[in-house]
């Protein structure tokens, strides 16, 4: 298996925290101008985590140029790292004050001599969701309809004496959406709107008649079982998503990850985006990642590969697992204690029923009879 050879990376711990963190208030500032609404207030909590810690990586121009070269156009280099620029990945719908807002992962325009060639977003998913088609219709359509609003803006423009050229201006271009499963099991939600429905009753279907047949579809989306793809497919991958696709793959063949050798480019996010899908709880995965910047720093920096990686999770697993068997000893102990002392109340009561006993023995020896 031929290698790309891994850029070297110097990114250290709080460096990489402050950008994030400027990225997140970046972000916040360009997608939604003034006061959140309590809907996008609700996406913001619950993508949080995910956010920060698995959809890092995938933020980075080279991996996100990866996945589509490698995923979607069968290798070829089609679409150029430099090419793509940071765009919007919020968005609202409805009709008058009653707004739904709804968030993409990942969403890149892709820009080639001035000119717009596509809108290109990837969905992380770390597990089916039987809802994905109508979600991806969803952020689809909006980035459309965001089109049709810059038409009109720049039409105002041309109005008012802009210098921009009509034929320049009025064009289409196209949205793509693609869905990584990281999940070791292929993907088994609808695809289609058409699927999506199939779940409809008979009475309903019946009561449509021949209307049923005449519903417009929607799809298939495109999804990508990252746990399933083919040797040629990981060996052209980016250095970082090659040792993630590895990894996914022994874990569904064998129960253990494949580490890469390979030298990882973005590896603290790398980091993250395993410690999210090994199910680590948020205390864990920032030990973990402190494990992770202090080994870097010892190497400069330089050369941290999987192995790396999952060496930092085995010595995480040990020490928990230590931790977890103090614990076990220290229950053990306290329920040895207890029991002992419910031996002892045990002995206590058999005593004191023994004496009794003689008691009585001696009342009926003496008296001939028992007690009333």
């Amino acid at each position: 298996m031929s290698h790309v050879k891994a850029k070297e990376t110097g990114i250290a711990y709080n460096i990489l925290e402050r950008r994030m963190n400027e990225l997140n208030e970046a972000q916040a500032d360009k997608n939604v101008p003034g006061e959140a609404t309590s809907d996008q207030s609700d996406a913001v909590d619950r993508n949080k985590s995910k956010n920060k810690a698995s959809l890092a990586l995938l933020w980075y121009s080279d991996v996100f140029a990866s996945a589509v070269n490698v995923l979607l156009c069968d290798g070829t280099q089609t679409v150029d790292p430099a090419d793509l620029q940071d765009t919007k990945t919020f968005s609202a719908f409805g009709f008058g004050e009653k707004l739904k807002e709804q968030a993409r992962d990942v969403a890149k325009l892709w820009v080639s001599r001035g000119m717009k060639i596509a809108f290109l977003g990837i969905e992380h998913q770390s597990a089916p969701d039987p809802r994905m088609v109508l979600r991806v219709m969803g952020y689809d359509l909006m980035a459309y309809l965001d089109q049709n609003d810059d038409d009109e803006d720049n039409s105002q423009d041309q109005a008012e004496g802009s210098l921009q050229e009509e034929e320049e201006q009025d064009y289409r271009y196209p949205v793509l959406t693609v869905v990584l499963n990281f999940n070791l099991k292929r993907w088994g939600s609808p695809r289609t709107l058409q699927e999506y429905l199939d779940k409809t009753p008979d009475k309903i279907k019946q009561a449509c008649g021949p209307l049923w047949k005449l519903l417009a579809n929607y799809g298939p989306i495109q999804v990508i079982d990252m746990a399933w793809l083919s040797d040629e497919q990981i060996d052209l991958l980016h250095p970082d998503l090659r040792g993630v696709a590895l990894a996914l793959r022994g874990k569904r063949l064998y129960g253990k990850a494949i580490l890469s050798e390979d030298s990882l480019v973005h590896f603290l996010e790398t980091a993250r985006l395993m410690s999210v899908l090994s199910g680590q709880t948020k205390e864990e995965r920032e030990e973990y990642l402190r494990r992770v910047s202090e080994k870097a720093a010892r190497k400069n920096n330089r050369g941290i590969t999987m192995l790396d990686l999952f060496a930092d999770f085995e010595a995480q697993g040990y020490e928990k697992a230590r931790v977890d068997m103090d614990a076990l000893r220290s229950d053990l102990a306290a329920a040895n204690q207890r029991a002992d002392g419910l031996q002892q109340a045990n002995n206590d009561l058999q005593q004191a029923n023994d004496d009794l006993q003689q008691k009585l023995d001696w009342y009926i020896t003496r008296y001939g009879d028992k007690p009333q």
